[in-house]
């Protein structure tokens, strides 16, 4: 995205213009002309300074509306990345009541291996009733996200004019579409309880997060099951960092 930054080069040529015309030695033969012409370039330097902290101040102005505008533009799929990624502590905290997983708070890989685990090790009786439940909170949380990607995607010529996007930042949310459309490959059979289609979405999005530096760092929070307004607090803090 475009950063306002003033013309340094502009200001710093017409500073060392107005420096030379003071200080090199020059007379016309007239004291008079000679002094209205050291004022000039005295006053151009503290104009030519002036004139650069004005505009500064203007691009760091524009910078903050920018950001913040951005901020709020991808406010909600920050939101829906954070549920579809809670998806595995939900699940354990629904699914295996014998520990309390309330409280408990865990990067969104270690809720997976515990969730893989419960429903493998928890015996045949309600493993695929689990696994159905675990696919489809998974499937419905995606389609979410989805759905406000194809919406950013779709919008990508007016946010690129109101400079909140930028052909990076649209390959990236295309990317991240094609992670999460290939769970139609998720299978909810009782026959078996595949994880690995998990475990390869789980690692192109981990993969994907770990390469994306303006989004937020969703590999190292910690979330609680159930807990939205907890996360969101959270989630609002590595924002605003």
């Amino acid at each position: 995205m475009k950063i306002y930054r003033p013309d340094y080069k502009l200001y710093a040529y017409l500073t060392l213009l107005s420096i030379a015309l003071r200080l090199v030695p020059f007379t016309s033969g007239n004291g008079v002309i000679d002094s209205v012409i050291n004022d000039i370039a005295t006053g151009a330097v503290a104009s030519t300074i002036v004139a650069f902290l004005i505009d500064k101040a203007d691009c760091n102005r524009k910078n903050k509306e920018k950001r913040t505008e951005r901020f709020h533009t991808y406010l909600f799929l920050n939101q829906l990345i954070m549920y579809l990624l809670q998806t595995y502590a939900d699940v354990c905290k629904a699914c295996f009541k014998n520990v309390d997983y309330s409280k408990q708070e865990k990067t969104w890989i270690e809720w997976f291996i515990i969730c893989k685990q419960k429903i493998n090790d928890g015996g045949n009786e309600h493993k695929e009733d689990r696994y159905s439940h675990l696919v489809l909170h998974w499937r419905l949380n995606s389609k979410q996200v989805v759905a406000e990607l194809d919406n950013l995607i779709n919008n990508k010529h007016i946010l690129k004019l109101e400079n909140v996007m930028d052909q990076n930042r649209c390959f990236a949310l295309m990317q991240l579409r094609e992670i999460l459309t290939t769970d139609v490959n998720l299978t909810s059979s009782e026959s078996d309880c595949d994880f690995s289609m998990f475990e390869a979405i789980n690692k192109d999005i981990e993969k994907w997060i770990s390469t994306k530096s303006d989004m937020p760092s969703f590999n190292i929070m910690k979330f609680a099951p159930y807990e939205l307004w907890e996360n969101e607090i959270k989630l609002l803090a590595v924002l605003n960092a």
